[in-house]
Formats: structure tokens, C-alpha cells, sequence
């Protein structure tokens, strides 16, 4: 790997796990109690930081997939390449040799056992859209519908209505704090 490959791979440097996990460690007082408007501010802001860090640390995790995993496919693209020659070179061999043997599919050479085995048949749909207008016209068995609830409508139900549905319930909503900072 030359040296601009290896600059190119360097990472700005890792938080220690420890600073990412609790970058301040607040001690908490379990008697502490909300009840006044100065207190309450104090604790919005907390609440707003703490957000605003788990936002963070989400970006960066996700920053440092994208370089593992960029780096993992320059890593692994030599090698994967010489996979695939070397298997392209060596199929005829081995087709020729199982050719010759009565049942097996196996060709057992000094330290390495080579089979060649068929892949499954598969089908590849490239426009799905004609593909099923052509089958709902010809082989309407082709064509499977699925079911679903409209779950708008089971809401009515059960909370306009108040019909008792089998297998659902509603489940109320409860009240959460939002908080956003202002000037």
C-alpha cells in the first residue's frame, strides 16, 4: 500500500469509548427536585445538550461506518479480484475432472478438497410492473394479494365507534416534553 493509499485511510482520531459514553458525568443527587422556573431552564438546557450530543455522536458513528466500510471494500478489492481470476482459471480444470468421475462432485487433491456444486435457479424480474399485468391477464395464480388493515380505519372503530375488535386495542397516547431552544 503506498503512503498517499495509507494517509488516504487514516482516521481523525477515536474519542475514548469512556468520553463518548459519559462525556460529563454529572453526579446526580437523587433528592434534587424541579420546583421553580430557574430550575426548570437549568434542566431544559441539560435536556437540550444531552440531545444535541446524542445527535452528534449519531453523525459520528455513522462518519465512521462510512470509513470502515470504505476502507474495508479497498482492502478487500485485491483480493477479491485474485479470487476470481484464480477461480476462472481453475473452473475448466475441475469441470473436466468431475466429468470423469461416476457420482462424486468432489476432486480431492494433497491438502484442499475442491466441489463444484450448481447454483440454484433464480428469477430476475427487471419490470415488475409488466411482468404483473401480463400474469393477472394469463396465470392469475401467479399473483399473489395481500391483505392488510387499514389502521386509520380500525382506529375509528375502536375509538369513534367503540367496536370491540379481536386481536387490537388502542393504546392511548401519553404526554412527552418537547424542548427547543429559543433566543
Amino acid at each position: 500500500m503506498s503512503s498517499s493509499e495509507t494517509k488516504q485511510l487514516e482516521l481523525e482520531p477515536i474519542p475514548n469509548l469512556e468520553d463518548i459514553i459519559t462525556p460529563n458525568p454529572d453526579s446526580e443527587n437523587e433528592s434534587f427536585s424541579i420546583d421553580s422556573e430557574d430550575k426548570a431552564v437549568w434542566a431544559a438546557k441539560k435536556i437540550l445538550d444531552a440531545e444535541s450530543r446524542i445527535t452528534h455522536y449519531s453523525e459520528l458513528a455513522q462518519e465512521y461506518k462510512k470509513r470502515i466500510d470504505s476502507w474495508f471494500q479497498k482492502a478487500i478489492k485485491k483480493e477479491t479480484e485474485s479470487s476470481s481470476y484464480l477461480k476462472a482459471l481453475i473452473k475448466p480444470f475441475i469441470e473436466a475432472e468431475v466429468s470423469k468421475l461416476s457420482r462424486s462432485k468432489t476432486i480431492h487433491l494433497p491438502g484442499v478438497a475442491i466441489q463444484l456444486k450448481k447454483k440454484p435457479d433464480r428469477i430476475d424480474i427487471s419490470d415488475s410492473d409488466l411482468a404483473l399485468s401480463f400474469c393477472e391477464a394469463n396465470h392469475p395464480d401467479a399473483v399473489i394479494i395481500k391483505k392488510e388493515i387499514s389502521k386509520s380505519y380500525l382506529k375509528d372503530l375502536l375509538t369513534k365507534q367503540g367496536e370491540i375488535i379481536p386481536g387490537s386495542q388502542i393504546i392511548l397516547g401519553e404526554q412527552e416534553l418537547y424542548f427547543k431552544e429559543e433566543d
